[in-house]
């Protein structure tokens, strides 16, 4: 079998949102980097001109902080609520470039247009409103493996979501000559 893929892809565990898009949205649907992180819950502030960089280094501590304690709580708070805003969940991706493919209750048709929001943990994280067509969707015993193109990505972003797969990549090689 021949392999027709253009980009490397990598497992990953990421939080993802799923949507499905309806026919009447999709004319002009671009994936964008999100400049705050997806689950930062930032407050409203009016600071000084000189401030913004120690509040951007702030916001990213915080979402460490959020993601570390998220981990170390395995996605569960003792009262059975998980960190993440509502919509998101932890979810086993396969991702590259050019797509994602990932575990789904939910059935959709070849074509439909997924928006997909997510969190890359790379360094700093970096919170993507990506778009996908349908291209593949298989029945795996009650749940469903569904595959997407992206869409409407810029070359800055693809080679961002480039950049993390290639870095998570050199980690899983270097863990392995540990």
């Amino acid at each position: 079998m021949t392999e027709k893929r253009k980009y490397f892809r990598i497992e990953a565990k990421v939080p993802l949102e799923v949507r499905l898009v309806p026919a009447a949205e999709r004319k002009e649907l671009r994936s964008e980097i999100l400049k705050t992180p997806a689950f930062y819950p930032g407050k409203s502030l009016s600071p000084n001109e000189d401030e913004w960089d120690l509040i951007d280094w702030m916001k990213v501590l915080n979402y460490k902080l959020d993601t570390l304690i998220g981990l170390l709580s395995k996605e569960r708070s003792p009262e059975g609520k998980s960190p993440l805003p509502s919509g998101m969940q932890m979810t086993h991706v396969n991702i590259s470039a050019g797509g994602l493919a990932f575990i789904s209750r939910s059935a959709y048709k070849s074509g439909d247009v997924l928006c997909l929001k997510t969190v890359l943990p790379s360094n700093p994280p970096l919170s993507l409103l990506l778009y996908g067509k349908v291209v593949l969707m298989q029945k795996v015993q009650e749940y469903f493996k569904v595959g997407v193109e992206f869409l409407g990505m810029s070359g800055d972003i693809r080679h961002e979501v480039a950049n993390f797969v290639m870095n998570q990549e050199r980690e899983t090689l270097r863990d392995g000559l540990k």
